[in-house]
């Protein structure tokens, strides 16, 4: 009797338990996700990214011996070379124009629609390029501004400093260091041993961006393509 007594009891309270009502720091934790560590772009901006890359670290092995050949092979691979110098950004809502200068001497200029893209590469300035969803990518690095950082958490923090006349949160993770404006969450500096990155924010444009009639007409003839 007692035993099929307890196992209503447990019965019922297994059916009110997927109801219970959750505790209020659950509701809160729920409603509001902890800030990221880093932020987002806000609507309007104008910032820019310059790298610094750093050489491979040399084998010490023959030292000297075969400088001119290795001269040589890297004037040739320099014409390959598709890592970024620069990037300049200006931003009002869903429209960037972009200028992404590139270590070979090449640049491109780049305007984002929403999830439609264009391209013009200096090489080709009367070439348009578009890229739609599911389309092939030219640079998938630049379709996220601080992909560098997606490493970035709150258990990395490892110490506040300045840097400049920025207070930043300064977050390290291996051989990897971030330096993030402790106001703007914004990033300030990145390190790693292959690169360095310098993030500079200027005054977001007074006028809203608009998407050149070149680049509206190129997207129609692709669609009717």
């Amino acid at each position: 009797m007692i035993g099929s007594k307890l196992a209503l009891m447990l019965c019922t309270l297994g059916l009110l338990l997927p109801f219970a009502k959750p505790s209020a720091a659950l509701a809160q934790s729920a409603s509001s996700p902890a800030p990221k560590s880093v932020a987002e772009l806000p609507e309007r901006i104008t910032f820019t990214k310059t790298y610094s890359h750093r050489p491979p670290p040399s084998s010490g092995q023959n030292a000297g011996a075969d400088e001119p050949q290795k001269a040589e092979v890297a004037k040739f691979l320099k014409q390959f070379d598709t890592r970024l110098a620069k990037i300049v950004v200006e931003k009002t809502g869903i429209i960037r124009r972009e200028f992404l200068s590139y270590l070979i001497g090449v640049s491109v200029e780049r305007w984002v629609n929403g999830n439609m893209k264009f391209w013009i590469h200096s090489g080709q300035p009367s070439q348009i390029e578009v890229s739609l969803p599911g389309m092939y990518e030219e640079d998938p690095t630049a379709d996220s501004d601080f992909g560098e950082l997606s490493w970035v958490t709150p258990d990395d923090l490892k110490a506040t400093e300045k840097l400049g006349s920025e207070t930043c949160k300064v977050y390290r993770r291996g051989d990897k260091e971030a330096w993030i404006m402790e106001t703007s969450r914004l990033p300030l500096k990145f390190e790693s041993p292959e690169m360095s990155i310098v993030y500079t924010y200027g005054l977001a444009p007074d006028r809203d961006l608009v998407l050149p009639g070149k680049f509206t007409d190129r997207y129609k003839q692709v669609m009717d393509g």
